[in-house]
């Protein structure tokens, strides 16, 4: 519900928009009896632009300017305000990639690219790389799928990734972007919101649709690429324009992977763009893209030797095993699973040996139609109007089990064995979305104050709307036509497959099963059909209920709605010299989920004005210093889970402020261009992710099961960031192009939080201390250990009591977690878990009670666990970077056609996550874990020739690393530091070589 003070500040909202179109618009009107016609403003550069065949095709404003494809640099951009405006007269700084850079640095994913080579930017969770199997590899599952991983920018949490300004983009997979179908890629700075509708506080990432411009010769190209590891990579590009009609067609087929075996896999796409003039005064553009990613995944598998006493290993990570050199032992304690994977285990493969038992079959599409249209030279419209889709369908794997042959649980005894672990095993979920954008805006083009001032209004509305559903799917024994089996009633029976299972002794298999999401199969001469996990009832739908669930698989569907209305103006006084710009947005954001389990509606909504102001004086022809304010707010998830805290609370909606002071820079021959900005960014309530440790510490998943199944590990946060930012781009000549990013960012936790840990054991008792069935009724057991427990005291059974539970003497004994109160892996907890088919069960059924009334005794839980303090550093990023990448081409001598290039990425101080150096207690001091220094370089070498008048032949060689320096770092455990299990990761890739070869014509 939007409050009475919502719609004060709509109606101010309103008159707001109607006295800039007056102030601005009038005058408009008047000057066009006086005014001459306007010629396209020069820019800070002096570089001319590239002119159609007919001067009326660009007398639209929001025309994206084509950049040269001698230069890193872009003179203009469309993503700040909409219309066409120079990036040097603008009080905003921006990091843009054009498509050359993406040529030369090879950069085939938006999330690879701006890792690499935007200073300050990273991957990986807003809390930093807390778990224990982390996000370590380019084709790792992860980073755009949620709140808590994703693209960082100033150290702020993920930021906010749109395509062509008004809607979200198709992305390849889950996690993953292509650069497929795209022209450049602008990093807008700041906490800009005024054409987003959100954004996160360290910015928005805008990706530009390759442009079928109209008046332009035809000009294609086709590109063959491989790279050391057998990757490949066919590409074909094609664009024409008549004055009336323009293409741009992309073809591609390619895999992407690492050097790990089988990771990653084939990605296939169609891209078709069409601009064309129905009336001498309007554009329209049309634009369709579909791509379709089959990919295997990371299996962070851990070796199943039945206990630690029988191998020390037990339990341990595969990755953590060679980075410690145990796979022919355990360094100490028995070692009697022998050579791990019968010695068939490497660097190559510890994360292949689900194989596509851990596959991912991605579909996305988009479609965009963009109407631009002047009606005066004063007056221009545009109406864009966007629809995407992904379906994407993932097997279980990650729950896979790697037995050892004398593992007592192994279901092939004697060979090294794979098989799906828990119910539904052999599972896969079903994550299919979609979103709807629109905007409609109109800009508004005129001079003031006789001359003085050339000002640009942009006014307009736009609404994004999101569907998202995650749908866990098994297998169930079905009849000879694959319908469900059913009984004399007609009800369906549910009768699982049985886990599947097979052997690895001789290495990892690459299709051990279906591919995923096979509807019908028949294994081991059995019928069996996919069928949702969760079944529904209508008959129990309530607000307590809202899907009617009767189980807590994932079944879970959410809506995220971005709508607002917004006016810009942006105005260039005496001749340019000095610039403002000022804008103003009404918007409302709402997130709504519909979780897996019996819960209410899970609710995350806002409404607020955002703000942008600002202003940039020309001190000469190269020097600008400029200063804006701004804010924004971030809707922590849109067509994904809203993200919960570990009591299934929702993540609230982010506000960020900030401040920001720079120069631009940029001479007028166009041979320098970049801006360097201080800034401050104020958040509150920003997503922040903590450990699953900890999650599990608050809320454990007890003989009752979790307080709320949906509980997750995001919670919310004040943060500040601030820091320096340099981003410049520079042709000292014309046949050398350089590129410099360098960020230092200071991120700082503003608030304390912490949660009272929940009792999720409780167990029936009676006043006398005895443990009881849900009737009352006593249980009764052995004093030698059995399973199964009795009613009577007969054959030597006595009561089981509190008082043996709490007793680690006792054979009964429940083993308490210190730290939570959670019943661990004991005797006690199994007795507590048994049903008696007439008395009930033993357990209560309810969690989430409060830990004062834990039953157990000998441990005292904390009252309180902390998770974040005030004064702690923010995590995920290093706090210095730099990124520098050059290019030379010779043109004449012996060397003509030769290009030379490479990239220095070098990082200080990148934080990763806080730990618990001995141990977790709630007054304890935590220690910051921070990665080694990075120092790495490119190498790019290529050679053009041309073959006849309109073909021209291009080869390049591209290595990453070329030192191949990395290390395997072990990382401490969040709760229990070196004491406990260590977590290992790649500090940097290993060296990779690529090679392409173009044909342009």
């Amino acid at each position: 519900m939007i409050s009475n003070p919502g719609r004060s500040r709509l109606r101010l909202f309103l008159h707001t928009v109607t006295v800039a179109a007056l102030v601005f618009g009038l005058p408009a009107l008047h000057a066009q009896t006086t005014t001459p016609t306007p010629q396209p403003p020069a820019n800070s550069t002096g570089t001319k632009p590239v002119a159609p065949l007919d001067p009326t095709l660009e007398l639209s404003p929001f025309v994206v300017k084509a950049d040269p494809d001698d230069s890193y640099g872009a003179l203009n951009s469309n993503s700040i305000t909409n219309f066409n405006a120079e990036l040097g007269k603008m009080p905003i700084s921006a990091d843009v990639f054009t498509s050359a850079f993406m040529e030369d640095t090879n950069s085939a994913t938006l999330e690879q690219m701006l890792s690499t080579y935007a200073a300050g930017a990273g991957i990986g969770s807003a809390g930093g790389d807390v778990s224990g199997s982390p996000v370590n590899k380019p084709m790792d599952r992860g980073g755009g799928d949620s709140v808590s991983a994703g693209i960082q920018l100033r150290g702020l949490g993920a930021a906010v990734v749109k395509q062509d300004g008004f809607m979200l983009p198709s992305a390849a997979g889950t996690g993953l972007n292509s650069n497929f179908g795209i022209e450049r890629v602008e990093v807008i700075n700041g906490p800009q919101s005024l054409l987003y509708g959100n954004g996160g506080g360290g910015g928005v990432i805008n990706m530009i649709a390759k442009q079928a411009r109209l008046g332009r010769r035809a000009e294609g190209s086709l590109k063959l690429q491989i790279d050391e590891y057998g990757h490949y990579l066919g590409q074909f590009d094609y664009t024409t324009g008549t004055r009336k009609v323009a293409f741009a067609v992309s073809l591609m087929k390619r895999e992407l992977g690492d050097d790990r075996k089988w990771i990653g896999g084939p990605l296939e796409g169609a891209y078709l763009q069409m601009a064309f003039k129905p009336f001498a005064n309007t554009l329209v553009r049309a634009t369709v893209k579909q791509t379709q990613f089959n990919r295997f995944l990371q299996a962070n598998l851990t070796l199943n030797a039945g206990s630690t006493a029988i191998d020390a290993r037990h339990g341990l990570n595969l990755f953590l095993l060679l980075a410690t050199d145990q796979i022919e032992k355990a360094t100490s304690g028995p070692s009697g699973a022998g050579v791990i994977a019968n010695g068939y285990l490497n660097w190559e493969n510890y994360n292949s040996y689900a194989g596509a038992f851990r596959e991912e079959v991605t579909r996305a599409r988009l479609a965009s139609v963009t109407t631009e249209t002047t009606w005066k030279r004063w007056l221009a419209t545009q109406l864009s109007l966007g629809y995407q889709d992904k379906d994407s369908r993932m097997s279980f794997g990650s729950g896979a089990t790697f037995w050892s042959p004398n593992a007592s649980s192994n279901p092939i005894p004697g060979e090294w064995t794979m098989g799906a672990g828990g119910t539904g095993g052999s599972a896969w979920a079903n994550q299919p979305s979609d979103s709807r954008s629109l905007r409609f805006s109109v800009v508004l083009t005129n001079d003031l104050f006789g001359g003085r001032g050339r000002s640009q209004t942009i006014t307009g509305v736009d609404y994004t709307k999101g569907n998202y559903a995650n749908e866990n799917y098994a297998y169930y024994q079905a009849d000879a036509n694959y319908d469900l089996v059913r009984n004399a009633a007609g009800n369906r029976i549910r009768m699982a497959l049985p886990n599947p299972t097979w052997i690895v002794t001789n290495g990892p298999v690459k299709y051990p099963f279906f591919p995923v999401a096979t509807q019908k199969i028949t294994y081991r001469g059995v019928n069996y059909a996919g069928d949702v996990m969760n079944v529904t009832d209508p008959a129990l739908v309530s607000p307590q209920n809202p899907q009617g669930v009767t189980g807590d698989d994932l079944f879970t569907h959410s809506r995220s709605i971005s709508s607002g209305v917004f006016a810009v103006n942006f105005t260039q006084w005496n001749d340019g010299r000095l610039t403002t710009l000022a804008g103003v947005r009404y918007g409302r954001s709402d997130s709504r989920q519909l979780a897996g389990d019996a819960v209410p509606e899970i609710n995350a909504q806002a409404s607020r004005v955002n703000f942008s102001v600002g202003a940039n004086y020309a001190l000469n022809s190269w020097l600008r210093p400029y200063v804006t304010l701004s804010d924004t707010n971030n809707i922590p998830a849109i067509l994904l889970t809203v993200p919960t805290d570990p009591l299934e609370n929702p993540a609230g909606i982010a506000h960020s402020v900030g401040y920001e002071v720079g120069l631009k820079i940029g001479d007028e021959r166009g041979r320098v261009s970049g801006s360097l900005a201080a800034y401050v960014v104020d958040s509150t309530n920003e997503p922040y992710n903590i450990s699953t440790s900890v999650r599990d510490s608050i809320n454990p998943s007890g003989i009752n099961g979790r307080f709320r199944a949906a509980a997750g590990t995001v919670i919310s946060v004040d943060r500040r960031s601030e820091g320096l930012q340099l981003a410049v781009t520079a042709r000292p000549v014309s046949n050398w192009r350089s590129r410099l990013s360098a960020a230092f960012i200071k991120g700082t936790i503003n608030s304390n939080t912490s949660y009272a840990p929940q009792y999720n054991d409780a167990f029936n008792a009676n006043a006398a201390g005895q443990v009881t069935y849900a009737n009352g009724t006593i249980v009764y057991v052995r004093p030698t250990y059995l399973a199964t427990p009795g009613t009577v005291a007969n054959a030597g059974y006595i009561p089981l009591t509190i008082a043996a539970l709490s007793d680690p003497t006792n054979v009964y004994y429940a083993n308490p977690d210190p730290e939570s109160g959670l019943l661990r892996a004991s005797n006690g907890r199994t007795i507590l878990l048994y049903i008696h088919p007439a008395n009930g069960a033993i357990r209560t059924g309810v969690a989430g009670r409060p830990i004062s009334e834990m039953q157990i005794r000998g441990v005292t839980p904390p009252d309180q666990i902390v998770t974040s303090r005030a004064g702690d550093r923010t995590t995920g990023y290093p706090e210095i970077s730099l990124s520098f990448t050059n290019t030379y081409s010779f043109r004449e001598g012996k060397l003509k056609g030769l290009r030379v290039g490479g990239t220095a990425s070098l990082a200080w101080r990148n934080a990763d996550y806080y730990y618990y150096a001995n141990g977790y207690a709630p007054n304890r001091e935590r220690e910051l874990y921070v990665r080694p220094n990075k120092a790495l370089f490119e190498l790019m070498l290529g050679y053009e020739r041309k073959l006849t008048r309109k073909l021209t032949w291009s080869t390049q060689i591209n290595v990453t690393n070329i030192f191949d320096d990395y290390d395997i770092l072990l990382r401490p455990n969040t709760l229990t530091g070196y004491n406990g299990t260590p977590s290992a990761v790649y500090s940097n890739q290993p060296r990779e070589v690529t090679w392409s070869n173009t044909l342009k014509f």
